[in-house]
């Protein structure tokens, strides 16, 4: 079996293993859900409000109780027509362009099935407050934007020079979009964007760029939910100057993109705070070997180059230290055979908690013929960084990484170590489970580290911990030189339900079971279920045996 076929494999009998905890972690379809919302563009009430954007267990995605409609409904199909006294039901116009010229703060236009050969669909005016702009595809048809020969499938901005005002107050759902040149949806304007759902789209083989893009200044309060995002080029990626705030990234399946960049996310946020990114299924994202971006930090002489590769996750400079009160969080996350995990660089305030990260990384360092950035024959690579690694939190000595919660991870079988730290401070380290990874499961440098209760297993691999420059082959090894770390740490196979199935839950006789510290900020594990309130809870991403979900 192929090394793509098996991680394939592996992540299916992964998602399955989520879905077995009532409250699933993640859901299992493929596909998104049908457009919300009734046939009359209903579905929503007066009581509807703005979702409070907190770190909470979800038994569904916000996706599921969009903004409603409030004002009039109108209808587009294939065989309509264009212009005035139409759009309704029987009379429904033909493009999409032509009706986001005709759409007011609270109305909203159902979309009938087939395919739109249309792009750079910017809509003519925003939504407002309580009366949201919605374009949706009709429940239970299937709504193709094929953008090909456009810039852009959604532009978010419009004016001259480009990029002017951004839109806000907007949704659209249930679409797919592919074939545009650039962006298939971008959220970007001279004055920021705010207040946008992207909800139950596909959104797929666009040309170049990213397939989704936050940016512009302060762009904030836009939801990403329930989506599937894949054969994309760039990465997705939420950022701006000054800074994005308060946008969510859940319940989206995240496939096949960025493989043209290096030190690229999957999705990542960069130069923003109060992000969300939870409930996400981030998986095969990898830097294609022919891609002619050259490496991050690459040098004209010599061989050896440096490859970052592609991050699940990422955050980048995250600001939320620059914030009374901001934080950003990363939690009940699968992200599985990317070339790295989970990173976080020179960030302070963030919280990273109950994720599963497994199988990330193609080989080891310097082991494989990777691309040279030039679209020729590959050149040896020297890896360094992220690539390969679980968990990875790093930053230069200036401007440390500081206020990390790292706890509740499943951090498994990844090609180099499983949590990888350096110059990180005032930064807690616990309840997480680490195995089998090909390097060390702990290497830390230049750091101030809250470090115990967590479970290690490394058999006979290198050794267990690296911890400023120093190998340790053994808990033992390490309380002896250091005693304040690991007090509560333990050293053993963590006897999941079935690793070979990747079903992380706990067995009966797993060490990992109550040897956590309880957490307030964690009441919960990677399947919704209330974690032990006393004194000790389980390690790992998943609590041993509960069902009852929040």
């Amino acid at each position: 079996m192929g090394r793509r076929t098996y991680l394939a494999a592996a992540y299916l009998a992964l998602a399955s293993a989520l879905a077995l905890v009532g409250g699933a972690c993640l859901r299992a379809s493929s596909a998104p859900a049908t457009a919300a919302g009734s046939a009359d563009g209903g579905g929503g009430t007066a009581a509807w409000q703005e979702p409070v954007l907190a770190p909470v267990a979800m038994a569904r995605p916000l996706a599921a109780d969009p903004p409603p409609i409030t004002g009039r409904t109108f209808y587009v199909a294939t065989d309509g027509a264009d212009g005035q006294d139409r759009g309704s039901a029987a009379q429904p116009w033909k493009t999409i362009t032509y009706a986001l010229n005709q759409l007011y703060p609270g109305d909203g236009v159902l979309i009938r099935g087939g395919t739109y050969r249309e792009g750079d669909l910017i809509p003519a005016r925003s939504g407002e407050p309580g009366r949201y702009i919605t374009v949706r595809a009709y429940p239970g048809e299937t709504v193709k934007v094929d953008a090909s020969g456009h810039v852009f499938g959604i532009v978010l901005s419009a004016g001259d020079p480009w990029p002017g005002p951004g839109r806000s107050y907007l949704v659209f759902d249930g679409l797919d979009i592919s074939g545009c040149n650039q962006q298939l949806c971008i959220i970007e304007g001279s004055q920021g964007c705010h207040h946008i759902w992207v909800i139950n789209c596909k959104l797929h083989d666009n040309k170049r760029c990213a397939p989704l893009l936050i940016g512009g200044p302060g762009s904030s309060h836009c939801v990403v939910s329930n989506n599937e995002i894949y054969n994309s080029p760039g990465s997705c990626g939420v950022g701006g100057y000054p800074y994005s705030h308060d946008n969510v990234f859940e319940w989206n399946d995240l496939h096949h993109v960025s493989g043209d960049d290096d030190d690229a996310g999957a999705f990542k946020a960069c130069n923003a705070y109060s992000t969300l990114m939870r409930y996400n299924r981030v998986h095969d994202n990898n830097r294609n070997p022919r891609s002619r971006v050259p490496f991050y930090g690459a040098t004209p002489e010599g061989q050896w180059k440096t490859c970052q590769g592609i991050t699940g996750l990422y955050f980048d400079w995250s600001r939320d230290g620059d914030f009374p009160g901001a934080r950003s969080y990363c939690y009940n996350n699968a992200v599985c055979g990317n070339d790295a995990g989970v990173q976080v660089w020179c960030s302070r305030n963030v919280s990273i908690f109950n994720n599963v990260i497994c199988s990330n990384g193609t080989f080891s360092s310097g082991s494989w013929a990777y691309g040279s950035g030039e679209g020729g024959e590959p050149t040896w690579v020297a890896y360094y960084g992220a690539y390969g690694m679980g968990l990875t939190a790093v930053a230069d000595d200036k401007n440390p990484n500081t206020g990390l919660l790292i706890a509740h991870n499943t951090i498994y079988g990844n090609a180099r170590h499983g949590l990888n730290l350096g110059h990180v401070r005032d930064s807690r380290i616990v309840n997480n489970i680490i195995a089998r990874n090909q390097g060390c499961e702990l290497n830390a440098w230049s750091v101030s580290l809250a470090l115990d209760s967590n479970l290690y297993f490394d058999p006979g691999g290198p050794p267990l911990i690296s911890y400023e420059f120093k190998e340790y082959a053994n808990l033992a090894d390490l309380r002896r030189a250091l005693p304040s770390l690991e007090a509560n740490g333990l050293e053993g196979d963590p006897a999941f339900a079935q690793a070979d199935g990747f079903d992380f839950h706990l067995s009966p006789v797993s060490p990992a079971r109550k040897i956590g510290v309880h957490l307030p900020e964690v009441p919960f594990d990677c399947g919704n279920a209330i974690r032990s309130p006393g004194p000790a809870t389980d390690a790992g991403a998943f609590g041993y045996g509960a069902r009852t979900t929040q």
